[in-house]
C-alpha cells in the first residue's frame, strides 16, 4: 500500500520564494504607548510608519 504520492511542479513554480514573515513588532511598533487606565478612546500615531507593512496598513 502506497501512503505518499510524489508531486511534480512546473519549472516556473520551483523558483518561487516565500515572502518574509511579518512579526507583531512589524505591525504595531509605530503605535503610541497606552497605559492601563487610558482615558482616550482614540490617539494620534505621533510618528511615521517604520516598516513597509505599517505603511501598507496605515493607508
Amino acid at each position: 500500500m502506497r501512503l505518499f504520492q510524489e508531486l511534480s511542479y512546473p519549472p516556473s513554480l520551483k523558483k518561487l520564494q516565500l515572502a518574509d514573515a511579518i512579526y507583531l513588532k512589524d505591525a504595531i511598533d509605530d503605535l503610541p504607548p497606552v497605559n492601563n487606565d487610558e482615558s482616550q478612546d482614540e490617539r494620534s500615531y505621533g510618528t511615521t510608519p517604520h516598516t513597509e507593512f505599517q505603511k501598507y496598513i496605515s493607508d
